[in-house]
């Protein structure tokens, strides 16, 4: 089957990638996540878990996060790639945040939606994409805003995204 599926049956045993070109130049054939604890710093966050009481849906895992509602908190992170981003825990108390990548201006990023109020769940936040591969910072921290529904304005991180 592998050699009717491969050009010129140039295929690997070797469990490395066929030396195909992706049908999309920008594609997630580098996508991660990373483990919160590889952040270059995270000054004024602090480690929390969601309670058996707290409403969760969507998400089966462990809820070990970053958590903070300071607006003098900050949290940065580095990786070499093309796009970057977080795994969120949004729910009742989530604010707004904003990013930096690469030292640039901050834009702020409202994940609030008409499911927060009722429970927390997982949410993907994306920063925009590279034309090239590339060392990237991201600096992200809370504004202190919130949406007119929310009852805070903290951001809980559950993981670090790259591709």
């Amino acid at each position: 089957m592998d050699a009717a599926l491969v050009p010129d049956n140039t295929h690997s045993n070797t469990g490395s990638a066929l030396s195909i070109a992706p049908l999309e130049e920008q594609n997630y054939e580098y996508g991660n996540l990373l483990d919160f604890r590889g952040a270059d710093h995270a000054d004024g966050f602090e480690l929390r878990e969601l309670t058996p009481d707290d409403p969760l849906m969507n998400w089966r895992f462990g809820t070990e996060h970053l958590y903070t509602d300071s607006k003098e908190a900050s949290f940065s992170y580095t990786v070499t790639g093309q796009s970057v981003g977080l795994l969120l825990l949004y729910g009742p108390d989530s604010g707004i945040f904003e990013y930096s990548l690469n030292g640039g201006p901050f834009h702020a990023v409202n994940l609030f939606d008409e499911w927060c109020p009722l429970a927390f769940r997982p949410i993907i936040a994306m920063f925009g994409i590279e034309e090239q591969r590339q060392e990237l910072q991201v600096t992200v921290r809370i504004t202190g805003e919130k949406d007119e529904q929310s009852k805070g304005t903290s951001l809980r991180i559950l993981q670090l995204m790259y591709n």
